[in-house]
């Protein structure tokens, strides 16, 4: 049954591939797995960047939840090259908020989990983060990329590397005026 809902991804309507979209984030709240078995993780990842913006935010909200499962499905995603796709939602000239939310909650569940994500992911993430910290008002990304810097650098005996990545990027500076923001919640992972 599942495959069929994979299958209409694909080659169907907007309409179709919106609500597609949302039972295939739904069920990957609790079966993150089943749903990366039926083979539309990559069909997922390149909709966000070619399909209706509609269905792009749903299934950006779908690989948030597939990637929020664990490193296990996080590793898996990040091999099929999902990084650039959600770099390229924060980054983009044109964009909408919630695409922006979405992708910034994306890179919040890749980095969140043990082991720690590698350096070529660090470096990766680097333009989606300078470009929120220094371009977005928005309460809810800014919380999900200061997280997302929080746990960048909770990584043991990379300390050292890490840290120097975010001072070299300017990373730094942007961080220490966001103490300033009236929201705690973007405080706090700060």
């Amino acid at each position: 049954l599942l495959d069929k809902f994979a299958e209409n991804l694909q080659n169907s309507p907007a309409g179709l591939q919106f609500q597609t979209a949302w039972l295939l984030t739904t069920l990957a709240t609790g079966a993150a797995a089943a749903v990366v078995d039926t083979g539309c993780l990559p069909t997922l990842i390149s909709m966000v960047m070619f399909a209706d913006t509609e269905v792009a935010e749903q299934t950006l909200w779908a690989i948030g939840n597939i990637v929020g499962d664990g490193a296990v499905l996080r590793d898996v995603a990040l091999n099929l090259d999902v990084l650039p796709t959600v770099v390229a939602c924060i980054t983009a000239p044109v964009t909408t908020t919630t695409l922006q939310r979405n992708a910034a909650w994306v890179l919040h569940n890749l980095v969140r989990w043990k082991p720690a994500v590698s350096g070529d992911v660090l470096y990766g993430i680097q333009p989606a983060v300078v470009h929120a910290l220094s371009t977005s008002n928005d309460g809810i990304v800014l919380e999900d990329v200061c997280w997302c810097v929080n746990h960048l650098m909770d990584a043991g005996h990379e300390l050292n590397e890490r840290v120097g990545v975010f001072v070299e990027n300017g990373v730094l500076p942007l961080l220490l005026d966001l103490l300033k923001h009236e929201d705690h919640k973007v405080v706090n992972p700060v």
